[in-house]
């Protein structure tokens, strides 16, 4: 069997498929025939929001020693020295996605269109994400000097981006601060999960869990409490959500779904203003929320 990720979300879990050996052995024949368009998924893959590659992991010894092949690689991530090769191959893959056994992730947000999303990702490639002419939009945000107090912590990377960690956390576990390893969603904590992705619902979801908007204060007694920004991808193919968090030196950090946590935005400009931050397909910008030391995520 082979596992095929699609790299791409932030908050949700990202789609999987798993393909027999028979279905996959097309592809696995083309990518032998082109190893320069493979390269290793941990030390390579983009952090930046929106697509970051295919995914592929042999779940058996057998068909990467057949095939001459690592036993987990990416290929059309920007990265590798055959890369038009490997969007073509990527492409081919993306046709017949429909007919792969989608693997049940507990997301109730169906993939409508993604594959033809993706596609014109590969087209815009090497990753032009974020049209230039089109700007975030910014929505009934608070003042710069926000009523409610609250703590800042010093941007630790490594805490996040340990091998163990770093595929089971996603931006809502870096933005609360809590490494659960259990790629926490809003509301699941408190049975209150999203059930569509839009400002008003992931807000509701992590207000449930225990934060509280951010003109609504907390006593001391729930120190720290972090402040976080809420962004949402709309869709109508891809539709996400994105958290940030405030840190220490007054910049903003975040951990784009499985791969690294970074302090920049994805023009790999410093994070000032996540209302302003370059954010790729995430251009709904929500509100801040406060996450309090009782908050509870899963």
């Amino acid at each position: 069997m082979l596992k095929i990720i699609l790299d791409l979300y932030s908050g949700r879990p990202n789609p999987e498929y798993t393909l027999s050996d028979k279905t996959a052995e097309k592809f696995l024949r083309e990518v032998a025939l082109n190893k320069g368009t493979t390269t290793e998924i941990q030390s390579v893959t983009p952090t930046q929001l929106g697509f970051r590659g295919i995914h592929f992991t042999f779940e058996s010894d057998y068909l990467p020693q057949f095939y001459g092949l690592p036993a987990s690689f990416s290929i059309a991530n920007g990265a590798s020295i055959l890369e038009s090769k490997g969007r073509e191959i990527a492409e081919s893959l993306l046709n017949d996605l429909p007919s792969f056994t989608r693997v049940f992730r507990h997301d109730p947000i169906p993939d409508v269109t993604l594959n033809k999303w993706i596609s014109t990702q590969l087209k815009d490639m090497p990753f032009v994400l974020f049209p230039r002419n089109v700007k975030p939009e910014r929505f009934e945000l608070e003042d710069a000097t926000l009523p409610c107090p609250y703590e800042k912590v010093a941007f630790q990377p490594d805490f996040w981006n340990q091998s163990d960690h770093v595929r089971k956390n996603n931006c809502y576990n870096f933005a609360t601060n809590r490494r659960t390893d259990s790629f926490a969603q809003p509301g699941r904590a408190a049975g209150q999960m999203y059930n569509s992705i839009n400002c008003e619902e992931v807000m509701k979801g992590a207000l449930a869990d225990g934060s509280h908007k951010s003109d609504s204060c907390f006593q001391e007694s729930e120190i720290p409490r972090f402040l976080m920004a809420l962004v949402v991808a709309p869709g109508p193919d891809f539709i996400d959500y994105h958290w940030y968090r405030q840190c220490s030196d007054g910049n903003w950090a975040h951990k784009p779904g499985q791969t690294l946590a970074r302090a920049t935005d994805n023009s790999n400009r410093v994070i000032t203003d996540p209302s302003t931050a370059d954010r790729g397909p995430y251009t709904q910008f929500c509100g801040y929320l406060l996450a309090p030391k009782s908050l509870k995520v899963q």
